[in-house]
């Protein structure tokens, strides 16, 4: 992990030196104008070129590219899998160039993360490093989390941005921001929930314009302690509009109307709050296009296959998802789902026993000996594979940000729905296998005998002990938290 905290300690004197010599070759054979393609060619090759080297004093450490696609954290896995998506993160900031110069044209690399909590030393030192080269570096998040657990990491990333702007180091970029959302940044309530990390000019080969958009937080709690989810895209339009969200997060101004976003780009609609609504209810939008029978691709014996991992179901949207769910399994959909914290009216809605019975679902947690849940499930996300709008072989997923609550139309958060077999099909992979861990079980309220229908006990002896609503941060859920 040492690569990911830190650079040599000569390395800017190094820099310097070089680019001394660089200023003389140049002036007498124009190696400045090097490509960037050039230089990457170059160290990759691992050519001596003293002018290639000394043009990219803003070079970073790694030559880690994210590509497209999904990934998945399990705490309850190895190493690897556990940091799965947060080594990743890691990596890409790590791998993102400074500020360089290109036949005179000054560049710089760009990271842009929003973020709920912050709490990891080892982002915040790979953050610092990074904007001692030259990388523009702006973050966001929530000022209440981060305060009241008085998470050091990013109180020292604040005041060391500020500190290498006022002196020290020439390179870095004099709009760098480490900033707090008291309430929602672009609204006038809830929180700063988004989870999303830009990077703009990563590895030998300067790549751009990726997007990273993710359940997880910055912390080691998330993947020491939980499940999370992440899709990569490239692109420079969804890049764009990402980071137009995050600059009018960091302005930190009540958007009213203009807050909501929906924007469909090469097929991947992207939906940001606040704003959300009944009616601007982007899980509800995607669940009322689903048919249940007649599948030709994707489904189980003809049947939609619908797939289900969230956090936190509870409140009157968790109670209106939960009853379209339920129809849809009445219907005939082929059903499951995995949570982390519910409520029993939800519980009482999936878990009747009339019509087809009890919808199949399982709770995702570890508890520890006083029965509290110490890890859990912490994705958020929604998958079809069937009929689903005109087609009958769709196969599309609903990632992101928002736990299926009050306070997710409040607050900043940010969700995609893709489509394609490939990526969907990875959420079914990663269902799977969460399913089938023995930290999965099916909630007391109602278990179920293997055909995955019936119910074995009356659920209102069961229900008595599910709070009517998750109690945040006390008893059995002390360690979970509402804006998690």
């Amino acid at each position: 992990m040492a690569s990911f905290t830190g650079e040599p300690m000569t390395y800017h004197r190094r820099s310097a030196l070089l680019a001394g010599l660089t200023a003389l070759v140049c002036a007498i054979t124009l190696a400045c104008a090097n490509s960037p393609a050039s230089s990457s060619t170059a160290s990759t090759s691992g050519a001596k070129s003293v002018a290639i080297k000394a043009a990219s004093a803003g070079q970073p450490p790694s030559n880690s590219v994210l590509g497209n696609g999904s990934y998945f954290s399990y705490p309850n896995g190895s190493a690897a899998s556990r940091a799965a998506i947060r080594n990743r993160v890691v990596r890409s900031i790590n791998s993102t160039w400074g500020k360089y110069s290109v036949g005179g044209e000054v560049r710089r690399g760009k990271i842009y993360m929003s973020t709920w909590s912050f709490n990891d030393m080892g982002v915040r030192n790979a953050l610092v490093n990074a904007a001692k080269r030259g990388t523009t570096v702006r973050i966001i998040a929530a000022q209440g989390i981060n305060r009241t657990e008085n998470y050091k990491p990013w109180s020292s990333l604040k005041a060391t941005l500020n500190r290498l702007k006022r002196g020290g180091y020439a390179t870095p970029d004099p709009n760098n921001i480490a900033r707090e959302c008291r309430g929602s940044c672009r609204g006038g309530g809830g929180t700063p929930h988004s989870k999303f990390f830009l990077f703009d000019d990563v590895g030998n080969s300067h790549v751009r314009n990726i997007v990273m958009q993710t359940s997880m937080n910055l912390t080691p709690f998330a993947f020491k302690g939980q499940w999370n989810q992440a899709t990569v895209f490239r692109g420079e339009r969804q890049y764009n509009l990402f980071r137009l969200i995050h600059n009018q997060m960091s302005e930190r101004r009540n958007l009213g109307s203009r807050a909501y976003v929906r924007r469909t780009i090469s097929s991947i609609t992207n939906i940001f709050y606040p704003g959300g609504s009944s009616s601007r209810d982007a899980i509800m939008s995607m669940l009322s296009k689903v048919r249940c029978k007649g599948a030709t691709s994707g489904g189980v014996a003809g049947r939609t296959r619908i797939r289900v991992i969230q956090y936190a179901i509870h409140e009157t949207r968790g109670n209106r998802i939960a009853k379209r769910l339920r129809n849809l399994w009445n219907a005939g959909c082929n059903v499951r789902i995995i949570y982390g914290v519910t409520s029993r009216p939800v519980l009482k809605i999936l878990r009747s026993r009339s019509g087809r019975g009890a919808v199949p679902m399982k709770q995702n947690v570890i508890k520890n000996r006083k029965g509290e849940i110490v890890k859990y499930n912490h994705s958020k996300w929604l998958a079809v594979s069937g009929v689903y709008g005109g087609s009958r072989g769709a196969w599309t997923v609903n990632a992101g940000s928002a736990n299926w609550s009050d306070i997710a139309f409040r607050s900043d958060e940010q969700m995609q729905q893709f489509f394609g077999f490939e990526r969907t099909a990875s959420y079914f992979r990663n269902f799977d296998k969460t399913w089938n861990q023995g930290s999965s079980k099916p909630p007391r309220a109602g278990r179920m005998m293997a055909d995955g229908a019936t119910p074995v006990e009356p659920q209102e002896e069961a229900l008595e002990d599910v709070p009517e609503q998750p109690t945040f941060g006390k008893g059995i859920y002390k360690y979970m938290l509402e804006g998690g």
